[in-house]
C-alpha cells in the first residue's frame, strides 16, 4: 500500500503556512498630481573663492626691479542652471612700475561655463560695476566700470592642473582708459581647499601716468583659497 505523502505539511500532518510580505517601490521621482514623473528642483551652487598673487622679486633688467606689483581677488559665485552663473567679485591691483598706488574694482555679472568636464573647464563672464584707481602723484579717480573675462583649466592629475585666464576692465567715462590681464600657469592643490598657482602675467594699461610702460610681464605666485 501506497502512502501519498502531502506538500506543504509539517508534523502531525498539519499544514505549513506560508506569508507573502507585500514589497512597494518607492518612486525615485516627485510626481505632480496628475501622478506624471518630475524632476526634482537641482539645488543651488555656492562658491567663494579668494586669490592673492605676489611677484617673485628675482626679476631683474640691467640690475634694477622690472616687477613690484600685488594683486587680491575675490569671487563669489551663484550656479543658476546648469552652466550659467551669478556672481560678484572684488579685486585690487597695486603696480609700482605703473604709478598705480591702488585699484579696486567691485563689480557683479553673469558667467556662462562653455565647456564643464570632470578634467577640464572653460568659462566666459561679463559684470559692471565701479573702479576706484589712485595714482602716484594724482588725485582719486571714481568711475563706472564694465568687465570681461574668460577662465580655464585642465587637471593633469587629480592634484595639479593648468590653468589660463584673461580679463579687460574698461572705465565708462573713457573706453579707451582700460587695464588688460593674462596669465597661464601651473596649480596644485596643497589641501582640499587650498591652491598654490605659479603663474607667467602679463599686464597691459592702456594709459599710464607718467613715463610708466604701458606692459610688462612677472611671474606670480598665488595662493587660491576656496570655500
Amino acid at each position: 500500500m501506497r502512502v501519498r505523502r502531502s506538500r506543504n505539511r509539517g508534523p502531525a500532518g498539519r499544514r505549513r503556512r506560508t506569508s507573502r510580505t507585500p514589497t512597494r517601490n518607492w518612486p525615485t521621482r516627485a510626481a505632480d498630481h496628475r501622478g506624471r514623473a518630475t524632476a526634482r528642483p537641482r539645488r543651488a551652487s555656492v562658491r567663494l573663492a579668494i586669490a592673492a598673487g605676489f611677484p617673485r622679486k628675482d626679476g631683474v633688467v640691467d640690475g634694477n626691479e622690472n616687477a613690484d606689483r600685488g594683486l587680491v581677488a575675490t569671487r563669489l559665485e551663484r550656479l543658476i542652471t546648469e552652466r550659467a552663473y551669478l556672481f560678484g567679485q572684488l579685486g585690487y591691483v597695486r603696480d609700482r612700475f605703473k604709478d598705480i598706488d591702488y585699484l579696486i574694482a567691485p563689480t557683479a555679472g553673469i558667467g556662462y561655463k562653455v565647456v564643464a568636464t570632470d578634467r577640464t573647464t572653460f568659462d566666459v563672464d561679463t559684470s559692471l560695476g565701479m573702479a576706484f584707481e589712485k595714482n602716484t602723484g594724482l588725485e582719486l579717480e571714481t568711475d563706472g566700470a564694465v568687465t570681461l573675462g574668460e577662465k580655464f583649466s585642465h587637471k593633469l592629475s587629480a592634484n595639479a592642473a593648468i590653468t589660463q585666464g584673461s580679463t579687460a576692465l574698461w572705465k565708462m567715462d573713457d573706453f579707451g582708459d582700460a587695464l588688460y590681464t593674462f596669465s597661464a600657469g601651473l596649480a596644485a592643490s596643497v589641501t582640499t581647499r587650498v591652491q598654490l598657482k605659479l603663474e607667467f602675467q602679463d599686464v597691459y594699461k592702456s594709459r599710464p601716468t607718467g613715463d610708466a610702460d604701458k606692459n610688462d610681464i612677472a611671474f606670480i605666485t598665488a595662493f587660491v583659497y576656496k570655500f
